[in-house]
């Protein structure tokens, strides 16, 4: 029998690297995840042990969770299985109540129901017979899931192949859906279920299935089940429906309605796809944001709309904190970078006093803000009731991450003592992952990374450091247009380099901030569970912009390519349903509006963002069609963008008429936004890919004339529409 709160201990979003799928798959494909001879990458609380190579439990304590990647969408998993007389165990490949049960068939009572029985799907779909070896004796076992279709084997015979979204299994993903399962959910960590019993595992592999693999789809016919026992099952169900009712109804009674709490978590400077989440070649360990990921929502067009500034952070904050569009935002101090700032038309004088602090303060919420010293917006900071910021940047406790989660922690700590009960809006910042990346020595050597500050020596290459970005160049093909811009030449540890040794080494400095950053979320989000508070807090995780880093020959943030123009974003909280997608297509501008909308506050009147709360609750995919970006803390007028669909187009016009140029990419053929420079043997010897010839920028090809066409009129139409003071020189006022 399952425990179905397993799955939240135990499940994280996270993707694998790598290759796996069925039979004929070659054996190099294959990723080892126990050797025999150490647990490195699995996680559990010291109940799991190693025995003459094989994985045993040695005592009550959870599961064991690898912890190193994420199991990908589509994959095979192999692995040898034993019990004891009696025992029961089982293996969560995904999120959503994926359970291949472990157990033994003839002494244990789940056995009897072939729906519960060994190799089954737990709960969901029973195997065509029941093809276990004796007890004590090893069983081969494989998984193979692609798209909707789930194969379970076993001693090599398959025993269960269907396809979930095929209507004549409705009946049996309903019977998990009632147990609170869900089989469209994706990404997890793969854990070995402790159920109080003796099991051993070994030989436990996996590996991708590539889009264009057949796996020899062809259905089983299930086990018949005997009356009796499904009599028993539907009593089993009605029960646990039950109980789930009358307790939820029972703390509904106890408590009067409670307001939802918010906790924004801000990163500063991290492209979407440093993250598994959104990268499966990605190194980097992110177990707390897998798992919020895993119980909430991932976004996958998350924008920021762009800057009028070098420091990009300046008006990305403004928009969170303001609701307002890029164009409709005030300058920072004396600066004197977006024209319209002094018009009161387009930014209101007492704007202040309408952003996100001084609305939740209003509505009677608690607020306290930690995060970086400057470069955001100062007036709107000041008004939460509790404000810290952080005046260093640094790997030790006091002037890193670990910094702003002790405020975090103190704040809520300070609210038990008190008893406080209001709600309360956390505005929990970070200064990291942005540079000078220098992160915790523990860190840095887990990902092969020094804090090399030596202008005339590269740094030492170490096989550990991150692979190169899949759309790394060693130099962009043309001049950004910021002459002297810091982030593209003075950045402590690249400079103006691009080689392979100085980008890696960046990028393993970027990883260790960013899983320091991981590791402060982990310790906020178990406070917040020790108070009670989990449940009733959306908490949304996001940066300010991307990043570069090698991507495109760039280091910074002053670009309109996806890595930088999009965000992270992942949102967990009541209603939001476990471990799914959308895209969204939402700005940074959208966080004050929706908020207000999922906690009952009115959103100020000066707001110009739109909730996004239908997506977060899946009753639409997107918010908007089109989305537009810009960059012009340069040389004017800069760059802009426009998206819809699968279309983008980036125009550049900088460097007073010097350089002028159009890129149109399809999205869905061209992901990683592949340029001419990205087909040189040179570059793809180094990332070790080789883009398709149709990768390219398609701006100049005749075929795609409509399509640049259709979009240089949408691309006007937004500047107008937002205000923006400039126009490109192909284009009439």
């Amino acid at each position: 029998m399952t425990r179905p709160f397993m799955l939240f201990l135990s499940f994280v979003l996270l993707p694998l690297l790598g290759g796996f799928a069925p039979a004929v798959a070659q054996e190099s494909s294959f990723q080892t995840l126990f050797d025999g001879t150490s647990l490195d990458g699995w996680k559990h609380s010291g109940n799991w042990e190693i025995k003459n190579g094989v994985i045993t439990r040695s005592g009550k304590g959870g599961s064991l969770v690898y912890t190193a990647a994420i199991v990908p969408d589509d994959f095979e998993l192999q692995f040898q299985w034993k019990v004891a007389a009696g025992s029961n165990s089982g293996v969560y490949y995904r999120p959503g109540q994926y359970e291949y049960q472990i157990l033994d068939n003839s002494k244990h009572k789940d056995g009897k129901n072939p729906r519960t029985s060994a190799a089954s799907l737990y709960f969901c779909m029973q195997p065509s017979a029941d093809k276990t070896k004796p007890v004590g004796q090893w069983n081969d076992a494989r998984i193979v899931c692609k798209g909707s279709v789930v194969q379970h084997w076993l001693n090599g015979t398959k025993v269960i192949d269907f396809d979930y979204n095929d209507p004549n299994w409705a009946f049996n993903v309903d019977m998990l859906k009632q147990r609170g399962g869900n089989l469209a959910s994706r990404g997890g960590h793969l854990s070995l279920q402790d159920h109080g019993d003796p099991v051993w595992y070994r030989n436990i592999r996996i590996r991708s299935i590539p889009a264009d693999e057949d796996i020899g789809h062809s259905e089983v016919t299930p086990a018949t089940i005997a009356p009796d026992v499904l009599k028993a099952e539907a009593e089993k169900l009605a029960g646990i429906v039950a109980r789930r009712t009358a307790a939820q109804n029972k703390a509904s009674a106890k408590q009067p309605k409670k307001r939802p709490n918010i906790l924004f978590i801000l990163a500063d400077d991290q492209s979407p796809f440093d993250l598994q989440i959104y990268n499966k070649r990605s190194k980097l360990e992110t177990p707390n944001l897998d798992r919020l990921a895993a119980e909430g929502m991932v976004l996958d067009a998350a924008h920021h709309m762009g800057s009028w500034s070098g420091a990009v952070c300046t008006p990305s904050r403004h928009m969170i904190m303001s609701g307002r569009s890029v164009w409709h935002l005030p300058n920072r101090g004396r600066a004197k970078q977006n024209p319209n700032a002094d018009n009161p038309q387009l930014v209101p004088t007492d704007l202040p006093d309408h952003t996100m602090a001084a609305v939740f303060n209003r509505a009677g919420y608690d607020t306290m803000r930690t995060c970086k010293r400057g470069n955001s917006y100062d007036a709107a900071n000041q008004l939460f009731t509790i404000v810290h910021e952080a005046t260093k940047r640094g790997g030790t406790h006091e002037s890193g991450s670990a910094w702003h989660a002790d405020r975090v922690l103190d704040y809520l700590g300070q609210r038990e003592a008190t008893k406080d009960t209001d709600p309360f809006l956390i505005y929990f910042g970070f200064s990291h992952p942005h540079d000078t990346r220098d992160g915790r020595s523990d860190l840095n050597a887990k990902y092969g990374a020094v804090n090399h500050t030596d202008k005339d020596s590269l740094p030492p290459a170490d096989p550990k450091q991150p692979e190169l970005p899949v759309n790394y160049l060693p130099e962009h093909p043309f001049h950004h247009g910021h002459p002297g811009l810091r982030d593209e030449e003075k950045v402590s540890g690249v400079w103006k380099r691009r080689d392979e040794r100085t980008i890696r080494n960046e990028l393993g400095r970027e990883f260790a901030c960013s899983e320091n950053i991981d590791d402060q979320i982990g310790r906020v989000l178990e406070k917040l569970e020790q108070l009670g508070e989990l449940d009733n807090t959306y908490i949304f995780y996001t940066a300010d912009h991307g990043m570069a880093i090698g991507r495109h020959g760039l280091q910074g943030k002053q670009n309109l390519y996806e890595h930088t123009w999009r965000v992270p974003f992942i949102a967990k909280g009541p209603g939001i349903p476990k471990g799914t997608r959308a895209p969204g297509n939402i700005y940074l501008m959208d966080v004050l509006a929706t908020i207000c909308d999922l906690t009952g506050v009115d959103a100020p009147t000066t707001n110009e963002g739109t909730s996004f709360a239908p997506v977060l609750f899946g009753k639409q995919q997107v918010i908007r069609e089109t989305l537009f970006g810009v960059y012009c803390g340069g040389t004017k007028p800069g760059m802009r963008c426009v998206k819809q669909g699968d279309w983008k187009l980036i125009k550049y016009d900088v460097l007073d008429g010097k350089v002028r140029q159009t890129q149109l990419f399809n999205l869905a053929d061209n992901p990683h936004e592949f340029l001419t420079e990205h087909h040189d043997a040179s570059v793809n010897a180094l990332v070790g890919t080789t883009p398709a010839p149709e990768q390219v920028n398609l701006a100049d090809d005749p075929k795609y004339k409509a399509q640049r066409s259709r979009l240089e009129k949408l691309l006007l139409e937004e500047m107008r529409r937002l205000d923006d003071p400039y126009r490109l020189w192909d284009q009439p006022q």
